[in-house]
């Protein structure tokens, strides 16, 4: 994909997900690509229902995940608005 390189190996931290999963998880993580649903699914060429199927089924296998990526996103947020 384009906009991946080098960020992290999401296979070794995460041996549970599939390789979809992480696509996924990459383009969205706050802290990674940031990416809008919708952008994320255009990005990878599927309905944005499917990469919502996506990524929950990372959820339910990493379960402390969604609250992780939740407060990163809540972090930047307040850093953006601290910035202005």
């Amino acid at each position: 994909m384009s906009t991946r390189g080098p960020l992290v190996d999401l296979g070794e931290q995460f041996p549970k997900l599939t390789e979809k999963q992480r696509d996924a998880l990459i383009c969205v993580h706050p802290y990674l690509d940031g990416l809008s649903h919708n952008e994320a699914a255009e990005e990878l060429g599927i309905s944005r229902a499917s990469l919502e199927g996506r990524l929950q089924g990372a959820f339910k296998r990493v379960p402390w995940l969604q609250e992780d990526m939740k407060r990163k996103r809540a972090e930047l947020t307040a850093r953006k608005q601290s910035i202005r």
